[in-house]
């Protein structure tokens, strides 16, 4: 099987900027893309720089983007890539975090992002079992922790978030993910404590790209923190401006069976908030010149019975 590598290579030594280099290669059928940097090294140039070393999507050191997509190269064919219509394989660093050497990135921002959930078990000391005594959950107490436990934080999702990459203060679908495992675990005492740093942290800045969904371990990031961000709610966290636009854009479905978007901006401002009202004035007219500002008076739902007894019935779901 013939393809050709583009890579992106920098060397700091030599290199005022990344630049890309070309190879050529004929493997076998089922050979994977770190089979394909593996020859290169091997046979073309022993200067190429990159991560691996289960080769088995278990160590998840391995993670690159190619052809635009946060991937674990041991176990992405070049067949695969070839049958999407790619004409090669263009293979860069992940996102979001500095380049050392061609395909290895500085994960210091990662870890740290890491770190600052406290991803260990914190639980409540008088209910911790004597020595030589376990502390015992059965599976179903663990079942919505079950995803997160898949991690291998490997970082593909880390890379891929649009918000991760603008906003280097949101900790990032990795973090939160482990940091659900902990707080859905009945043994941790903390769950209100996790859960107002989680906020802190920029819970609810995720802006629902989704592309965290490509999670080569399938542990769902974007379930986990919209779950976080249910149980935070249910804490009573709700003195932040995530939780104050979730519970007013479901008022305003309940009340009037659609969004009512220009009431949900004067409502999370405050209705008699003058001085607010007055500083939300110059970008509502901005919307207005570029007709981008809701009609305050929307069209009638076509069967409002039937989006209250939808309504009702999630209402009721989350009452239970």
């Amino acid at each position: 099987m013939n393809s050709t590598f583009v890579i992106q290579r920098f060397i700091p030594e030599k290199d005022e900027a990344p630049h890309f280099e070309r190879y050529e290669l004929d493997l076998w059928d089922e050979a994977t893309i770190l089979d394909g940097l593996s020859a290169i090294k091997d046979q073309q140039d022993d200067s190429l720089a990159y991560r691996r070393a289960c080769r088995h999507a278990i160590c998840g050191s391995c993670s690159m983007v190619v052809n635009g997509y946060t991937k674990l190269v041991c176990k992405t064919p070049i067949a695969a890539e070839l049958r999407r219509g790619r004409s090669e394989i263009r293979i860069t660093p992940m996102r979001s975090m500095r380049v050392i050497k061609d395909l290895v990135v500085d994960m210091a921002p990662f870890w740290q992002h890491f770190r600052d959930v406290e991803p260990w078990l914190q639980p409540d000391p008088a209910k911790v079992p004597p020595a030589n005594k376990e502390y015992r959950v059965t599976p179903d107490q663990l079942a919505p922790s079950r995803k997160d436990l898949n991690c291998i934080l490997c970082a593909v999702c880390f890379s891929d978030c649009g918000v991760v990459e603008v906003d280097s203060h949101f900790a990032g679908p990795p973090a939160l993910a482990k940091a659900h495992r902990f707080v859905t675990d009945p043994r941790d005492a903390r769950r209100r404590e996790r859960l107002q740093k989680l906020v802190d942290l920029g819970l609810w800045d995720c802006a629902h790209a989704y592309n965290c969904m490509e999670c080569p371990k399938h542990v769902d990031p974007a379930h986990a923190i919209a779950d976080l961000r249910r149980l935070s709610i249910e804490e009573g966290i709700t003195d932040n401006i995530g939780a104050k636009h979730s519970q007013q854009f479901t008022k305003s479905v309940g009340r009037g069976g659609r969004l009512d978007e220009t009431r949900l901006v004067m409502e999370l401002t405050g209705i008699t908030n003058v001085t607010g009202q007055i500083r939300n004035a110059p970008q509502g007219l901005r919307m207005l010149l570029k007709g981008k500002l809701p009609l305050p008076m929307h069209q009638k739902v076509d069967n409002p019975k039937e989006v209250r007894r939808l309504y009702d019935a999630v209402a009721t779901k989350d009452e239970q």
